[in-house]
């Protein structure tokens, strides 16, 4: 009988071999790689029935989440058609024409015909309060002029309106109350020594320097938690704008009286660098940043970083979100990175490029949102706040207290100066045209043809230096011709000013200014001596005036044997009392009869008299 070979597991032969528990027991292969790494299954197998009951509730569900979302777009809807209903919107080509609308629209609001707000919820978007806006449409400056109520205006920007499109500015009327606001800029370019860090410290002086301001002037303190700090710098210029919300939401009376308080912080900031006072306060950065390069390739014009231009009449002021006409988006006016004004909870720059979807846009997107987010998507509520906190002119106004220039402590030395002045008023002739100065009219006309254009003597005035004073002035304000010597050319919006000054050992003129910054500098021109021609008219014609403002009754009460007239001078007394005036005083009486007592003064430089 054959020997029976066992063999192994492996197929290897055990014969000589003792059974191993360890070694000579068949191993297990072990689980495969793919099968331990796949995904498990259920232990039981989907029925078709059963997948297509998932995909009923799965349907059901969706359906049910777009029904809620298409009536809370449909309550959105309603609400806003009502409101529609309730106003207005219209665009206008020019800004009379708006303005026209404005007034009508604001008399309607008086009378109490604004639609009602019935089930319109207290939300800026909703306002009925008119406002009028610009928009910029080409960069020549053009514009058109959009009115409405502020709810209407806000819907249109932040919904309709595409980012990119967005060149919108809000007018400030006249004897408008409102938000104190600044318009702060200079040229990067022209001025590469201030970093963006240390326009950062710029801003946080003034801000400072400005809250001292008010605090002298009205007593009223503020932070920077007050003021909405709004940046559109770009690589080529830095600006920003202020709007200051005083703590109990008082307002200026008009932009005039805003720009007063400016000009006044301004004045006093230029002084306090002069003397060194700011540098020893510590504001060493808006010292030696107060006045900066102006954008004039090769030039070294100094101007205020603070414009104080932005206070004139039916001023332009861009707004939350805008940028200007050619500029890209990325110009566009923005939450400043250091702005500690607090805006609505769900608002920040992110929101400044969002526009709004179509319900049914978001309804079928793949990317279902829940119903919050659904709801917060269709509402800009907080967009209109945010921007109704921007504005410089705020949405109501009615029951806020309004502060006038004339009610501050610092206008204290305006009024003094007001007063010394008023004196002169009766004393100081105007008018508009040729003066009675015909020679000066020619010879002004013929400096006002600098830089290559012929201006105009568009208004003139004469008047004393002072109540008392031989010293004569007169004033050319000019048009057509903006040249400034300070500048070196043309001022692009700001007249000029001739000003003519005689006294008795001299006759010159220099040039001044309309311009804010020219006036806040305290420019005045190289003086220029005056023609011995003009001189001559000129002291002529002084002579004729004050001769016709004697007063008659007096020369011929003096003449009769009243009182002498002393001149504390011997000789001219001794030459005055041998002159034969008996021709004059006839003459003076046979005038005085004819005109049957109707004037006590001769009048004119014509008179026979005055020429004797």
């Amino acid at each position: 009988m054959g020997e029976v070979v066992q063999e192994d597991g492996w197929g290897k032969s055990l014969q000589n071999h003792r059974p191993s528990a360890d070694v000579d027991r068949p191993r297990k292969r072990g689980i495969d790689p793919s099968q331990f790494y796949r995904k498990g299954k259920s232990s039981s197998n989907t029925t078709a029935a059963e997948r297509q009951l998932q995909h009923i509730l799965e349907d059901a569900t969706r359906n049910e989440r777009a029904e809620k979302k298409r009536k809370v777009a449909g309550d959105i809807k309603q609400k806003r058609q009502l409101y529609h209903d309730a106003t207005a919107l219209r665009l206008f080509p020019l800004q009379d024409m708006a303005l026209d609308f404005l007034d009508e629209l604001l008399q309607k609001q008086k009378k109490g015909q604004t639609g009602r707000r019935q089930n319109l919820p207290p939300s800026a978007l909703y306002s009925l309060s008119p406002r009028i806006f610009a928009i910029e449409t080409s960069t020549s400056g053009k514009r058109k002029y959009i009115v409405g109520h502020a709810g209407r205006i806000m819907q249109s920007y932040w919904i309709d309106c595409d980012p990119g499109a967005r060149h919108y500015y809000e007018l400030i009327r006249p004897h408008t109350p409102c938000r104190l606001y600044f318009d702060l800029e200079f040229d990067r370019v022209s001025n590469p020594q201030i970093s963006l860090d240390e326009a950062e410290k710029l801003m946080g002086e003034f801000i400072e320097e400005l809250g001292a301001e008010i605090l002298q002037a009205y007593g009223i303190r503020i932070g920077r938690s007050d003021v909405v700090d709004l940046d559109s710098t770009t690589a080529a210029k830095f600006s920003r704008h202020l709007i200051v919300h005083l703590p109990n939401g008082q307002l200026f009376a008009s932009a005039y009286d805003a720009g007063q308080l400016a000009r006044r912080l301004v004045g006093r900031l230029a002084d306090e660098t002069a003397t060194g006072m700011l540098c020893s306060k510590g504001k060493n950065c808006l010292a030696k940043n107060l006045f900066v390069r102006a954008k004039r390739k090769g030039g070294s014009d100094q101007v205020c970083f603070v414009d104080l231009g932005v206070y004139t009449k039916h001023r332009l002021f861009r707004i939350l979100g805008s940028h200007k006409f050619g500029k890209t988006s990325l110009a566009a006016l923005r939450i400043s990175e250091t702005s500690q004004f607090k805006f609505p909870q769900r608002f920040d720059n992110s929101k400044l490029t969002s526009r709004k979807k179509s319900a049914q846009q978001s309804m079928d997107s793949p990317h279902t949102l829940d119903l919050d987010s659904f709801r917060a998507s269709l509402d800009f509520g907080s967009h209109a706040e945010a921007l109704a906190l921007s504005l410089v002119v705020p949405l109501h106004s009615q029951d806020c207290e309004v502060l006038e220039c004339g009610n501050s402590a610092a206008s204290a030395t305006m009024d003094s100066a007001t007063r010394r002045t008023s004196c002169l008023a009766s004393r100081v002739k105007s008018n508009h045209g040729s003066s009675p100065i015909s020679s000066l009219d020619s010879y002004i006309l013929r400096l006002s043809s600098r830089g290559g254009v012929q201006g105009k003597i568009r208004a003139w005035s004469i008047g004393p230096m002072t109540s008392n004073s031989d010293s004569h002035h007169i004033t050319y304000h000019m048009s057509d011709n903006r040249w400034c010597e300070r500048i070196g050319r043309m001022h692009k919006s700001n007249n000029i000013i001739w000003n003519v000054r005689i006294d008795n050992s001299d006759a010159v003129c220099y040039q001044t200014c309309h311009d804010p910054e020219c006036r806040m500098m305290q420019f005045r021109g190289a003086s220029k001596p005056l023609p011995d021609d003009v001189q001559s008219e000129m002291r002529e014609y002084f002579l004729d005036r004050e001769i016709a403002e004697l007063n008659v009754s007096e020369i011929i009460e003096s003449a009769r044997g009243g009182p002498s007239l002393s001149f504390e001078d011997a000789s001219l007394d001794a030459e005055l009392s041998e002159l034969d005036l008996s021709h004059i005083v006839s003459k003076g009486i046979c005038t005085r009869v004819q005109e049957s007592d109707r004037s006590k003064t001769i009048g004119g430089p014509s008179n026979a008299s005055s020429k004797e």
